[in-house]
């Protein structure tokens, strides 16, 4: 008995997604992203990365004590994709498209939808660390990236077509 092996269908797929890997989804804040003038147009970004990582401000909920880092970004996002049916079947759309040699831009945005509805969920979530008493007095509730809901609200997408280098 002589077995042969039939790669053709994953060569077409590995040729495909190099050919289509110049496209990607970006996930979270963007330029046009601001608190407002009230707010000297800070930008939502920063606000997500010192919550990220934690800062030494602490912003006005600080009590005087740093602010601890709430990795929901690096830790608790990464793991609601593992566990989202929706995250899977949107990972298995461009994989698909990509099989099929269809431009994967098609799938891309509907994934950029469930991903960044995701990083929603995942801010609301989270609850560890919590706010210190102080902050809590302060905001009347312990919700560590909640206080007017404007930056998890403000979470989008963007399906880009990537630069040299990136």
């Amino acid at each position: 008995m002589k077995v042969t092996s039939n790669k053709d269908g994953w060569n077409r797929l590995k040729r495909s997604l190099l050919t289509q890997q110049q496209k990607e989804v970006r996930v979270g804040w963007f330029p046009e992203h601001v608190y407002g003038a009230d707010n000297d147009n800070l930008q939502m970004a920063q606000v997500a990365a010192w919550n990220e990582e934690g800062h030494e401000t602490a912003g006005m909920f600080s009590g005087g004590m740093p602010a601890p880092p709430r990795p929901f970004m690096r830790v608790w996002y990464p793991e609601e994709l593992k566990q989202s049916g929706d995250a899977k079947l949107a990972f298995q759309t461009i994989a698909l498209s990509a099989f099929k040699q269809v431009d994967v831009g098609g799938a891309l945005n509907p994934a950029g939808a469930v991903f960044s509805n995701l990083l929603q969920q995942t801010m609301v979530k989270l609850n560890t660390p919590p706010n210190s008493e102080a902050t809590i007095e302060l905001k009347g509730f312990d919700d560590p990236l909640i206080e007017t809901g404007q930056l998890a609200s403000s979470v989008d997408y963007k399906v880009v077509v990537k630069k040299r280098g990136d």
